[in-house]
């Protein structure tokens, strides 16, 4: 399906359109937010999809990195949620709730210590729970971009360039005040 380094999520159809997803109901969030300081059930569910895409992500760039293309762990398991994602995106096409469902079967299935994968991503998720809006809207962010810009290589589409918004690890930790 080709190199997360050469192609990037471009490679993975299904995957970068449930990046895809994730990014347009943010938009969405932004634009009519009603300032609530405490996490959603909806930003929580969009929190459980973007860590479980990118551990996933992280684990096929690390054993790329080592140069053991051959492993379980590498490619495979992207190989392997965009197959998921393929087959389910009847359900998930619209839907943020059912794509972390999706995506945390996903984890529990592809990974030998799939349980241990999701019981991470949900830990994470709860510890931005008590952060501020602010923060948590920054983390979204940043994940957003990193994840989303790994499939847009096209210099000429406009709706990749959300860097110049900020949205970098630089400027979320910079951007980030006490609660």
């Amino acid at each position: 399906m080709g190199s997360v380094y050469t192609k990037g999520l471009s490679s993975f159809p299904f995957t970068h359109a449930a990046v895809e997803l994730l990014r347009h109901n943010f938009q969405l969030s932004i634009q009519s937010s009603s300032h609530d300081t405490h996490i959603t059930e909806w930003e929580d569910q969009m929190l459980g999809c973007l860590f479980s895409i990118s551990v996933v992500v992280q684990e096929s760039i690390s054993v790329l990195s080592n140069g053991d293309s051959a492993t379980l762990t590498g490619p495979n398991i992207l190989d392997g949620l965009e197959i998921s994602l393929r087959h389910s995106r009847h359900v998930w096409g619209r839907s943020t709730h059912n794509l972390r469902s999706i995506l945390y079967e996903s984890l529990t299935r592809l990974f030998a210590e799939g349980e241990f994968k999701v019981n991470y991503v949900m830990d994470l998720v709860q510890v931005l729970g008590t952060l501020s809006l602010e923060a948590r809207q920054g983390v979204e962010k940043c994940l957003l971009n990193l994840l989303y810009c790994l499939g847009n290589h096209d210099s000429r589409s406009s709706s990749r360039l959300l860097i110049d918004d900020g949205w970098s690890p630089d400027s979320l930790l910079s951007s980030m005040h006490g609660h």
